[in-house]
C-alpha cells in the first residue's frame, strides 16, 4: 500500500487542505480502515495546558455527515469555531480524545485504531478531537484520494446565527465547496 500526502494552505483561505492519496501496487485485494487525527485548542494554549478545571467543562462539538464542528464557547462569547471534513462518507467518528485513544493509551496505540471502529462519541466538556474512520477497499493498481479540510470561521455578531436559533455554518460550506474534490486540490497546487 502506498501512500502520500500533501498539506497546503492556500493564499488567503483560511485553512489547511490534506489530500491524502492510496494506492494498492500489491497483487491482491487490500481492506483497511483510514482513520484522520486532530486535537483541538480551546482558543487559547496557555490556557490549555494550565487551566483544566475550566477546560474540563467548556469542549463542545457538532456533527453534520462528515464535517466534525468545534463551537466551543461559540453560544456564550465566541465568534468563531473551526471544523475538520473530508469529502467522503465516513463510517464512524469520534470527538472525545478518551473514547479515541483509551485510558492509558497514547498515540502508539489508540484504542479506536486498535480496534478498527470509531466509537462515534462526542466532547461534552473534556478534551475535545476531531477523528473520522472511512472503510477503504483497494483492488489490485487502484488507488482513491481524500481530501481533508481543517478551517477556521469567523462570523460578524449579527451573522452568528441562522432564524432557527443554529450556528451559521455558511461560511464553512462555502470553504468546503472551494476544496471538495482532488481535482479541485490539484488545480490549486498546478503551477501557472
Amino acid at each position: 500500500l502506498k501512500a502520500e500526502v500533501t498539506f497546503f494552505v492556500p493564499n488567503g483561505y483560511k485553512g489547511e487542505v490534506q489530500k491524502v492519496s492510496l494506492k494498492n501496487e500489491g497483487t491482491s485485494k487490500k481492506e483497511f480502515v483510514l482513520f484522520s487525527f486532530l486535537e483541538w485548542c480551546l482558543w487559547n494554549a496557555e490556557d490549555d495546558s494550565t487551566n483544566f478545571q475550566r477546560n474540563f467543562n467548556t469542549g463542545e462539538v457538532e456533527v453534520e455527515g462528515s464535517t466534525l464542528f468545534h463551537k466551543t464557547e461559540y453560544k456564550e462569547r465566541r465568534d468563531h469555531f473551526a471544523f475538520y471534513t473530508v469529502n467522503s462518507e465516513i463510517d464512524g467518528y469520534d470527538c472525545d480524545r478518551e473514547s479515541f485513544m483509551g485510558l492509558y493509551n497514547g498515540f502508539d496505540k489508540p484504542q479506536a485504531v486498535i480496534a478498527g471502529k470509531s466509537n462515534n462519541s462526542k466532547a461534552d466538556g473534556w478534551s475535545p478531537i476531531a477523528s473520522h474512520s472511512i472503510k477503504v477497499t483497494l483492488s489490485p493498481g487502484e488507488s482513491k484520494d481524500f481530501v481533508f479540510i481543517l478551517g477556521y470561521v469567523e462570523n460578524p455578531f449579527e451573522e452568528k446565527f441562522n432564524a432557527d436559533g443554529s450556528m451559521n455554518k455558511s461560511r464553512a460550506y462555502k470553504m468546503i465547496e472551494q476544496f471538495d474534490s482532488a481535482d479541485k486540490v490539484d488545480a490549486a497546487l498546478d503551477p501557472l
